[in-house]
């Protein structure tokens, strides 16, 4: 294997996935179906390699194009600043110890998140401005899954700290 494709299946192996086989691979070369198939090599990945499923399978023209796609899903750092509107919205805050409810909602919230990835550089902290950062990007594709784990804690209702 040559230098890509051993760093491809590391990064695969580190996000749960596994390589997959064309239908082609199957078929003997003297087969008359074979002038029907598609020739051009191609790369497959079964997206969740602990349920590999034939209709889950990922289809890559070029190892780059396959690197570039698993690159995009991984993370190597997350930043989520939160506000007190987050926490507690515009309601009455009267009984309820802020500073101690915003230092446990913080740590609830990187446990979460080193539960589900544990091998990502973690940050969390209240500020003035509520957003999440993937890899430095605001935009990144996993924000949206941040998102649910944070939505998880919050509704958990366990970071309430009262007087």
């Amino acid at each position: 294997m040559s230098k890509q494709t051993d760093r491809i299946t590391s990064k695969l192996s580190a996000l749960g996935m596994a390589w997959a086989t064309s239908p082609s691979k199957h078929i003997h070369p003297d087969d008359p179906m074979q002038d029907q198939i598609d020739q051009r090599k191609t790369w497959h990945v079964h997206p969740d390699a602990s349920n590999p499923q034939a209709s889950d399978v990922k289809r890559f023209d070029t190892l780059d194009e396959l690197e570039e796609w698993i690159d995009e899903r991984t993370i190597s750092s997350i930043a989520v600043e939160f506000s007190n509107d987050a926490l507690f919205g515009s309601g009455d805050t009267e009984g309820i110890d802020v500073p101690a409810s915003i230092k446990r909602f913080a740590e609830s919230l990187t446990n979460h998140l080193h539960v589900d990835y544990p091998t990502t550089e973690i940050s969390v902290i209240h500020g003035i401005n509520d957003r999440i950062k993937v890899n430095g990007q605001t935009d990144h594709i996993q924000v949206d899954a941040i998102q649910l784990v944070m939505d998880r804690v919050w509704n958990g209702d366990d970071w309430m700290e009262y007087n």
